[in-house]
């Protein structure tokens, strides 16, 4: 196996910072778009996810799909149940089992976010396919630090 040697000296080539950077500039870019719809980001991506699906999904599943825990989502969920973009209900035979599901406001909004978030989007002028390369690089970095957080959890 090749030696891997980086160079650690300064602050702007820390892997680490160059995420964190991108981090927040990404939650600063959609915080401009969200905010005429009083959205957080997690509130939006968990909006994504349920206007994929087109139905009631498990509360477990869309914890599980963001990466996050119930002591997370659990209050997020209560938060856009409040402000009417979901609701909550539990399973008649599992009362341990919560389905979300999108309200009419939630399933009504989702033309106008998406095509406010295009614009944004499209205000970067990449190209297509700069779009699905850096995408897919995006991914093949979360999916080589999940492999060694997965592998670092088995350790310990």
């Amino acid at each position: 196996m090749e030696k891997k040697d980086y160079e650690l000296s300064t602050v702007e080539s820390e892997f680490c910072f160059a995420i964190y950077f991108t981090e927040r500039s990404l939650a600063k870019f959609f915080s401009k778009i969200l905010k005429e719809f009083k959205l957080t980001f997690t509130q939006y991506v968990t909006l994504l996810i349920l206007w994929q699906e087109q139905k009631p999904v498990k509360m477990s599943e869309i914890t599980s799909h963001l990466q996050l825990d119930y002591g997370t989502t659990s209050p997020l969920f209560k938060r856009m149940e409040k402000n009417e973009w979901i609701t909550r209900s539990y399973s008649p035979e599992d009362k341990r089992k919560v389905y979300i599901e999108l309200t009419e406001k939630g399933k009504s909004k989702e033309k106008i976010i998406n095509e406010r978030v295009k614009e944004y989007l499209n205000s970067v002028n990449k190209t297509t396919d700069e779009y699905k390369k850096e995408l897919k690089s995006i991914y093949q970095v979360n999916n080589k630090l999940k492999n060694v957080n997965d592998y670092l959890e088995d350790l310990f």
